[in-house]
Order: C-alpha cells, then sequence, then structure tokens
C-alpha cells in the first residue's frame, strides 16, 4: 500500500502492527506527538516526508529486526 502526496495533521503520530510493504512518500504529517510504534513491520518506507513533531525529533519504539527506512526525511531519523 502507497499513501503519497498529502498533508496530514493529527494527534497521534504512528503506530503499526504486522505490516508488510507499505509506503508514504511526498508528504507533510503535523501531529502533537513525535513516537512512531512499530511491531512486526517489515518493508515501511517514509520517503521524502517532513515530520512538524514536538522537539523537532521522531521516537521510533521499535524491535531491533524491525525493517524501517527514512529516506530524504525531516528531521531525519
Amino acid at each position: 500500500m502507497r499513501i503519497e502526496q498529502v498533508d496530514v495533521k493529527s494527534d497521534k503520530l504512528f503506530t503499526a502492527a504486522d505490516i508488510n510493504g507499505f509506503s508514504v512518500k511526498n508528504a507533510i504529517i503535523e501531529t502533537k506527538d513525535s513516537k512512531i510504534s512499530l511491531l512486526g513491520v517489515r518493508k515501511l518506507t517514509f520517503e521524502n516526508v517532513q515530520f512538524l513533531v514536538p522537539g523537532d525529533s521522531l521516537n521510533v519504539v521499535a524491535a531491533s529486526d524491525e525493517d524501517v527506512k527514512f529516506i530524504k526525511c525531516k528531521p531525519k531519523k
């Protein structure tokens, strides 16, 4: 699944479980939360995504074997 060209405003950032093949591309995500929670994630890609989050820093909570890529994102992960 692919989500492209979106402008999102939300309270929570991103939580995902048991995903295989998901991408967010060319997006702006503004949220009151900086936490990305992942469990059982494979082939998750954020490309050219601007995260407008508190502290200008992402907090990724995931097991070490999660397959997540951040390509040309701000702030950088």
